[in-house]
């Protein structure tokens, strides 16, 4: 009996440490007639042609061939695959020196690969179904919502990694550790008290008054004798559960079952009969008592949803909907308005979710998602929490400094989204968002107060997030520019197209002499490092984008000059063989770059809507959404309404491994 047990719950960890590092889908798979056949006719060829150089022990570019064993996993790597078809037809792989393919190679190989992807997106699938915790900011806003508390938890609980796109709503690294489980009783304790002690907060959470003062001096007489009648009369019970059951509902984001109807009264009951019901204020104890245990249920601080026992994908339910949608927007719960129309309205209808997306929208709570999204799209939200810059050669970049800038980043961002509903002023724009300090810093004129408001910056090379100071100080070093950085930063926050990994072999680049004095050696030792041909085709891409920024300091102010007097020359040429000039010119060829935009932007949109990684399966919805941008002008709106209506956002396919270990 006891090896059994021991089996049972040695099966089950090593079934959770599957879940957790994501091995169990492609060691439960089942080798199907596909599987072999991909494997009889890419093998070969690989390992003829690839395989010794693309293996295990020297993975050239990062790739390793020998372990696309099975189709799934050829499918979940479906965009490299894309690129290795686009290579063989180009003939750029094998690489000059290898023996090429023949013709029969190249179509047997090429045929089967597209075959298995095209089929892969011809059938609907909303993606890994990811438990999600409550991130930092979520809790924030959710109880802000729910109890009308403004608590701190981006300071009060650990910080929350980063995962898929960049964003800290990942559900895939919002885990519980012993120690976030702790801050959690020790939040909701804290929340609860600071509730009380509000008499307005309170008010609003526990709407009655139950106080048994006129039977007290009765019932320590007579102890007991009367308790039945006391409480028949005094009815504790209903008025907690009037409190309670809403409060509940609203919190876990759904209808709670009769089960944890009973349960979570009982509990009540327990606390206030057991020990409180004597007490002049032993009601509203007790109340606090159960509304502390509601914000530590699970429910609470997940985001759970119904996982059906079945294999094909289907449609959430209205109120799973509703949920997906208010953190999507608001970072928080769904408000009354919302949870009425997931009850009585069907919110898969297009013209039902269309229009309450509208609303949410144009809601105040809308600038969440602006605070949320656009520093950790553009990647500088760290670097506006604490300052990296060396505070020797750039005193001037204060605190002050600091914090103007990434409300100039949130305000921008959102004036875009909410008022001119054109994405592409992003990057390429006459104006930005400032307040007369930041205004100043800049070096320019006229702006007084400091309320921000938009401000025509032409005539200072600035306009867009491209001249954004937030930016320009995340892409530098702490004592001097990097064109490779801010290349870099270019290519894959607002283009999507990074450059490759470095090879292994390349060398560093060389110091400069002194980049407190000369920063133009820097311009210098990166002409003479893409000399190099194993540094040319990375750096060629990068470095001209830097090179046309470099009128921006480290801090973020325009200069003329290097700090050794010598003349900033802004002119590069891109890669495809374009000719850009300063800052307005860089704007001017990036808004040529339309779809690239458009498609990267979707997919941080889409990251951020579901809350996990983008995969191969996801093409299909990023095209859509890529669509509406360049059909529609860039509209956000348009943009957001595809992004709620996709197929990924309003279904979800079961985790069956979730399922065999509670079976």
């Amino acid at each position: 009996m006891g090896n059994c047990c021991l089996r049972m719950r040695l099966s089950y960890w090593i079934m959770i440490g599957m879940v957790i590092f994501g091995l169990l889908p492609q060691i439960s798979h089942a080798d199907t007639e596909l599987d072999r056949h991909w494997r009889k006719v890419s093998f070969p060829i690989f390992r003829k042609h690839c395989t010794s150089c693309h293996n295990a022990a020297d993975k050239k570019g990062g790739l390793d061939l020998d372990v696309f064993y099975y189709v799934p996993s050829v499918i979940g790597r479906g965009e490299m695959f894309q690129r290795l078809v686009e290579m063989v037809e180009n003939n750029e792989m094998p690489p000059s020196g290898k023996p090429p393919m023949s013709q029969q190679e190249k179509d047997d190989l090429v045929n089967l690969i597209n075959g298995i992807l095209a089929d892969a997106l011809s059938k609907p699938d909303p993606g890994p179904s990811v438990v999600r915790r409550l991130s930092n900011r979520e809790y924030k806003y959710t109880i802000q919502d729910l109890v009308g508390i403004d608590f701190d938890a981006m300071q009060f609980f650990p910080k929350d990694g980063s995962g898929g796109e960049g964003f800290d709503n990942q559900g895939r690294s919002l885990y519980i550790t012993p120690l976030i489980m702790e801050r959690y009783y020790m939040a909701a304790d804290s929340i609860i008290r600071s509730a009380r002690s509000d008499s307005r907060v309170w008010k609003n959470l526990v709407p009655v008054k139950y106080s048994p003062s006129v039977f007290r001096r009765v019932i320590r007489w007579m102890q007991g004798l009367w308790k039945d009648e006391m409480i028949t009369w005094n009815k504790p019970e209903k008025l907690a559960r009037d409190i309670l059951l809403p409060f509940a509902t609203k919190t876990y984001r759904r209808f709670l079952s009769q089960e944890e109807q009973t349960e979570l009264i009982g509990f009540f009951n327990n606390i206030y009969f057991g020990d409180l019901w004597q007490e002049q204020d032993g009601f509203n104890s007790a109340i606090a008592t159960a509304l502390k245990r509601i914000l530590v249920s699970p429910t609470f601080l997940y985001r759970t949803e119904i996982n059906a026992p079945i294999h094909e994908p289907y449609a959430i339910n209205n109120l799973e909907l509703a949920t997906r949608l208010s953190y999507f927007l608001w970072s928080s719960m769904p408000d009354d308005s919302l949870l009425k129309v997931a009850y009585y309205e069907d919110l898969h209808d297009p013209e039902v979710l269309n229009r309450e997306t509208h609303r949410m929208l144009n809601d105040p709570k809308f600038k969440r998602f602006s605070e949320s999204f656009a520093p950790q799209w553009l990647g500088v939200e760290e670097s506006l929490k604490t300052s990296t810059a060396d505070k020797k050669i750039f005193p001037e970049y204060t605190d002050t400094v600091r914090n103007a800038m990434r409300t100039e980043v949130i305000d921008y961002f959102h004036y875009v989204f909410t008022e001119k509903k054109n994405l592409l002023d992003l990057l390429n724009s006459d104006y930005t968002l400032l307040n007369e300090p930041l205004a100043e810093y800049y070096g320019i004129d006229g702006v007084e107060g400091e309320d921000f408001r938009p401000v025509q910056v032409s005539a200072e090379g600035r306009g867009g997030i491209l001249g954004m100071g937030a930016i320009l100080t995340a892409t530098s070093l702490p004592n001097r520019t990097s064109p490779v950085l801010r290349g870099q930063w270019v290519l894959e926050e607002v283009l999507g197209t990074p450059a490759p990994p470095p090879p292994p072999d390349v060398p560093q680049l060389e110091e400069v002499k002194d980049p407190q004095s000369d920063e133009l050696d820097v311009r210098t030792v990166l002409e003479k490092h893409r000399e190099s041909p194993n540094c040319a085709g990375c750096h060629n891409k990068m470095d001209p984008i830097g090179f046309v920024m470099e009128n921006f300091d480290a801090v973020g102010r325009w200069r003329d000059e290097y700090r050794g007097s010598a003349q900033i020359v802004p002119t590069a040429v891109m890669e495809n063989g374009t000719t850009v000039d300063g800052p307005i010119e860089l704007r001017n060829f990036l808004s040529g770059e339309k779809e690239k935009f458009a498609k990267n932007f979707s997919r941080k949109i889409m990251s951020y809507a579901l809350g996990r990684g983008i995969s191969f399966l996801d093409s299909k919805v990023i095209d859509e959404m890529t669509e509406a941008l360049l059909e529609n002008d860039f509209d956000s709106e348009k943009l957001m309404l595809t992004m709620v209506n996709s197929y990924p956002f309003r279904h979800r396919r079961s985790d069956m491994t979730e399922l065999y270990i509670k079976k």
